[in-house]
């Protein structure tokens, strides 16, 4: 993760984490949990160069050794021996921010504790019952490595059962708010975010799992992967491949919907058109309502079609498609995250297609790490658990007080997390930049970067 330009009182100072990224072999994770897509447009960012640093076997497995050691001691606490912040340097591998301008005077009315010399409480608000508890304790074993692998020294990690309804995510956060943390991670679900943005301390910022942009303001960030975004980023990719008249396969959901309500505000920006649109119902078994009598495949006017599907049914999906006579090699295939996955390898009609997806290369060697210590594999949402408490890692090693954290976060250039850049907005938003792939006979080739344009 890089952190670039970050403000703090005329000093410049250089902070790194250690990822690991170059320890471990590069691994697709079939097991992994979807999330909607996301997007991103096109922008000049100033990103901190950073220089990969490889670990010899030896090394790596004694760092693995020293993380199962913290991990089987079930220490939350992490203990600095004299409990005084010391004025250092983190190791200098991943993660780089500078600091050169004053932070703006703050209104002295607004809680203003000192986080200098103190243990700070960080809040993770997650699923440890429910249907969602296995996310959630991916989620804490992820947040677990990333304190551990960053040497982070003086931050209490209080981990609270959000369940599954808003009663008990609300009751939680008030409960933590109570214990005094500075910074609350999570919840998974958008429903109970924004009740508890409204009941909570407004200094104290809250780094939510969901990936709906409708709860986002100042304050509460989506960190999970907006569909809009990528929507955004998959037709700057059209775009790239002089592609102007379109067709879309979409689910009837509001997932559905709200992927076409950012293409409408796009077309004209993009100059693309849309010619047809077929929807599909994902709950449903039986597809075969894609076919001959679709006009999807009578008086093809369209020079590329956007599939928003995954798993089982993206194939089946692209092979009636290709049976109905619309020709991949004519026209062509582009899709969202939901693509990147090995299972769609073998299905012909995909072959050539394009994808936009975070970057994996990061977020491969994480899963690696996680599956030596814990013994199974993550879901993907925990890598963003990785991030986050990583992010607030470093913010708390430059606050001085409270009211700066939420300064201190926007005014970054960026970070470099496991699934690449991200940048946090002043809106609530998460802006990252996305990569394009094209799938191969076994392997997706990355074609290049889509960098985020900034609401």
């Amino acid at each position: 993760m890089v952190l670039s330009s970050m403000p703090k009182k005329n000093n410049i100072f250089i902070f790194v984490f250690l990822f690991f990224s170059a320890c471990a072999s590069p691994l697709f994770n079939e097991k992994k949990v979807e999330q909607d897509e996301i997007t991103i447009e096109e922008n000049s960012l100033n990103i901190i160069p950073v220089e990969e640093k490889i670990e010899d076997k030896d090394s790596n497995d004694q760092i693995t050794k020293n993380v199962k050691n913290h991990i089987e001691k079930k220490e939350l606490l992490i203990k600095r021996e004299d409990k005084k912040t010391e004025n250092k340097t983190l190791p200098q591998d991943i993660i780089a921010y500078e600091k050169e301008t004053k932070l703006d005077d703050l209104d002295s009315k607004i809680l203003d504790k000192s986080l200098s010399g103190k243990l700070i409480k960080i809040g993770l608000l997650i699923p440890l019952s429910g249907s969602a508890k296995e996310i959630g304790t991916s989620i804490y074993n992820a947040s677990e490595m990333a304190i551990f692998e960053l040497g982070s020294k003086n931050i209490i990690l209080l981990p609270r059962d959000s369940g599954d309804n808003i009663e008990t995510a609300v009751l939680a956060a008030k409960n933590l708010e109570k214990e005094g943390i500075a910074i609350l991670v999570g919840p998974l679900f958008s429903f109970q975010a924004k009740p508890i943005r409204d009941i909570i301390d407004s200094n104290i910022p809250i780094f939510s799992f969901t990936n709906d942009e409708s709860i986002t303001k100042n304050g509460i960030w989506s960190f999970g992967f907006s569909p809009q975004q990528q929507i955004k980023a998959v037709i700057k990719e059209i775009q790239k491949n002089l592609i102007n008249d379109i067709a879309l396969i979409i689910p009837n959901t509001a997932y559905g919907e709200a992927a076409i309500n950012t293409i409408t505000k796009q077309q004209t920006k993009a100059n693309i058109r849309v010619k047809k649109i077929f929807r599909y119902f994902p709950e449903s078994n039986d597809l075969s309502h894609l076919n001959k009598s679709s006009s999807l495949g009578k008086n093809i006017d369209f020079e590329a079609l956007l599939i928003l599907a995954s798993g089982r049914q993206l194939r089946e999906i692209a092979s009636r498609v290709q049976y109905i006579g619309v020709n991949p090699k004519k026209v062509k295939f582009f899709g969202l995250s939901g693509w990147n996955s090995t299972n769609i390898f073998g299905e012909p009609s995909l072959l050539g297609g394009y994808f936009v997806a975070p970057d994996q290369t990061a977020y491969e060697a994480f899963v690696s790490r996680y599956h030596k210590i814990y013994g199974n594999w993550p879901s993907e949402v925990s890598a963003l658990g990785y991030d986050i408490l990583a992010l607030s890692s470093l913010i708390i090693e430059v606050a001085n007080k409270q009211t700066e954290i939420i300064s201190l976060a926007t005014s970054s250039d960026g970070f470099k997390g496991l699934f690449g850049y991200f940048k946090l907005g002043n809106n609530g938003k998460i802006y990252r930049k996305y990569v394009s792939y094209k799938v191969m006979e076994r392997s997706f080739l990355k074609q290049g970067e889509i960098t985020p344009d900034y609401d």
